[in-house]
């Protein structure tokens, strides 16, 4: 197929460019922004381009995958060899090869959300820091504390943030760890300090794809790559949904033209994915959003209609109960389930539909990644599995004294930790001895006691089968272990070890691959949705307090945007589906799942509180069709 095949408009003078050397492609969600990367790239090949000199950076490893699949199917030599990837792999590969993190004194083993936790309770203690502070500050020192889009990336210019900097590397390098976050930041330095880098210059063209979710430190580290190079974006600022998380600030995409002089728009407006009344219910919504270009998402003259469901249910169980049985109609009917995406508020919800559609002979796969280490249970898990690899995992060894502990065993720790520093020892071979009484040091209980437990588990599985270890740690009877029995099933004594265990479950919580072809209903937040289409998308658990979220600690400006970037994340989950869309509430919650749900809810004596559904519903236009309750559902 050649590359020019059934293109037209503005996509065709996108893809077909060739005398502009930065291009801003600005597309709505369906308008086609894939197709058009892929035949831009495959323009260049049929033209003679080296593969290798192209760099196609992607969000995900699935949309470098994919990117590349579709490269194939259209036949050109080469397509293979072009270097497509997520940019944070990219950075790791670069670090990696010129020996950056071994010359620096770093250790590319990456903590995980709850390892993160310890961090900060001990940095809570040596700062004096609050924990939402801290975590704002580690948030910032992973953007290369460019915390506007206004900032330059870099090293910090205030002096607590300075102080922290300092004792947070020294931490992790104690540790012999880092954030994942902090690849980018220190790629970046070493490009900025090494004009000599091949990397530099070894890319004629450059490709960014979800331009928009990049922060400021990942966009200037682009700039380098691609400062002498042939330079696309594309992105939509509608669908910016890091801001929160990452420093992702959606002004990054809109403002590109006047931080790239020369800069060429290609604007897609047309959705060619959704049918009409779906497009029209998601521009009028988020048209609600001030801070944004003025302009419109407009769908294709031939997209069909579509249809729209928006349903309230009296309980969650009625919620489940009900989209269970709707997704077993649709598939009786003729629909393949892998094009049914649920996409919920909560991984609780999602869970829960999970195992009914399964008990109902339906199979379904949730993808919630680093959500499955919520339960305490899972994290010893992990803590213990590390350990067993091994024992001198310091950051495993600290989780595994902190644990049982109400105050995380801070006081404890901090002394094992001076005792090390000073005399030069490993925390394992140092509470070894503490144990055996051969050294003394403060507050040492609760470590003694851990410890001892330790290794009382390390004889235990000493001589155990890979599925023995398995079935132990993560036992089917348990709901929270039941994601990592579903990551592990491939795993068997014969092929793998324990090292395969961790490996599994950490390149899927780390770097997770979100299946694009499957046979079976896919179930996940709408972060994860991003990129994603199905004939039937269903978002549950809409109600107020989770779509949108709340946060009353937020004021002014700041409350604004997070309140833009809701509506934002929501706008993604109404832009997947190529038929039909449910929107689904309830009315009641029982107030203990809403404390683990964190729903903040009113002081009443039952046990159960009233839900509303979201006041989003009554920003998707006046053609979008009023509520019905559950039991009135005639689908």
């Amino acid at each position: 197929m050649a590359w020019n095949d059934n293109i037209e408009g503005r996509q065709a003078l996108a893809i077909a460019s060739s005398d502009k050397r930065i291009i801003r492609v600005v597309a709505g969600p369906g308008s086609g922004k894939t197709f058009s990367l892929m035949r831009r790239i495959a323009r260049l090949l049929e033209s003679g381009v080296n593969p290798q000199s192209i760099l196609l950076s992607t969000f995900t490893r699935t949309a470098a995958q994919d990117l590349k699949k579709e490269l194939m199917k259209l036949g050109d030599a080469g397509a293979e060899e072009v270097r497509a990837g997520t940019l944070h792999s990219f950075c790791y590969s670069i670090l990696r090869k010129d020996a950056v993190l071994e010359i620096t004194g770093r250790h590319p083993r990456p903590l995980f959300n709850y390892e993160i936790e310890f961090v900060m309770r001990d940095l809570q203690r040596k700062t004096g820091l609050g924990k939402r502070q801290i975590e704002k500050k580690i948030k910032a020192f992973e953007a290369a504390w460019a915390r506007l889009q206004s900032d330059t990336p870099g090293w910090p210019q205030d002096a607590s943030d300075k102080i922290f900097q300092n004792t947070l590397i020294s931490y992790l390098k104690f540790h012999k760890s880092m954030l994942i976050g902090e690849v980018i930041p220190e790629a970046l330095k070493y490009l900025r300090n090494n004009p000599q880098a091949e990397e530099r210059t070894m890319f004629e063209h450059v490709f960014v794809d979800e331009y928009q979710d990049l922060n400021k430190a990942e966009q200037e580290l682009i700039n380098i790559l691609a400062s002498n190079s042939h330079f696309m974006i594309i992105g939509d600022e509608d669908q910016s949904i890091y801001e929160i998380f990452r420093n992702a600030h959606p002004e990054g995409i809109r403002t590109f033209n006047k931080q790239h002089e020369g800069t060429v728009d290609y604007p897609l407006t047309i959705c060619r994915r959704c049918p009409t009344e779906i497009v029209k219910a998601a521009d009028s919504f988020i048209q609600n959003n001030l801070n944004r270009e003025a302009r419109h998402l407009v769908p294709r003259d031939e997209n069909p209609k579509g249809i729209i469901h928006s349903i309230q249910w009296p309980t969650f169980s009625d919620e489940r109960d009900g989209i269970v049985d709707f997704i077993k109609k649709k598939i009786k009917d003729g629909i393949n389930p892998g094009q049914i995406l649920v996409m919920c508020s909560r991984r609780q919800i999602g869970y829960s539909i999970k195992e009914r559609l399964i008990e109902h002979g339906v199979e379904a796969h949730s993808f919630f990644s680093e959500e499955i280490f919520e339960n305490v249970n899972a994290q010893v898990a992990m803590t213990l599995l590390n350990l067993l690899i091994n024992i001198h995992d310091r950051v495993a060894l600290r989780c595994w004294l902190g644990y049982g502990s109400t105050t995380a065993n801070v006081s404890g720790y901090e002394n094992l930790m001076k005792y090390c520093e000073a005399n030069h020892t490993e925390p394992y071979e140092t509470v070894e001895l503490l144990c055996q009484q051969k050294i003394s040091i403060k507050y040492s209980t609760h470590t003694i006691k851990r410890f001892q437990e330790l290794q009382g588990l390390f004889a235990k599985y000493k001589e155990k089968k890979v599925s023995e270890i398995i079935v132990d740690l993560f036992p089917k009877r348990e709901s929270w272990a039941l994601p990592f029995l579903e990551l592990l099933t491939e795993l068997d004594d014969d092929v793998n070890t324990i090292a395969d265990i961790q490996n599994e479950i950490r390149s899927n919580v780390i770097n997770p691959e979100m299946p694009l072809d499957v046979e079976y209903v896919r179930i996940m937040s709408i972060h994860k949705s991003k990129g994603l289409s199905s004939d039937i998308s269903i978002i549950c658990g809409v109600v107020e307090g989770l779509i949108p979220r709340i946060d009353n600690d937020l004021q002014g400006e700041e409350a604004t945007r997070f309140m833009e970037e809701q509506r934002r994340l929501f706008f993604v989950g109404i832009t997947r589906p190529k038929k039909e869309l449910v929107i689904s509430s309830v009315s009641k919650i029982p107030k203990t799942l809403a404390y683990t749900m964190g729903v903040k809810v009113p002081w009443d004596l039952g046990k159960e509180t009233k839900s509303i559904a979201s006041s989003f519903l009554s920003q998707l236009g006046d053609d979008f069709p009023d509520a019905i309750a559950g039991e009135d559902w005639n689908f």
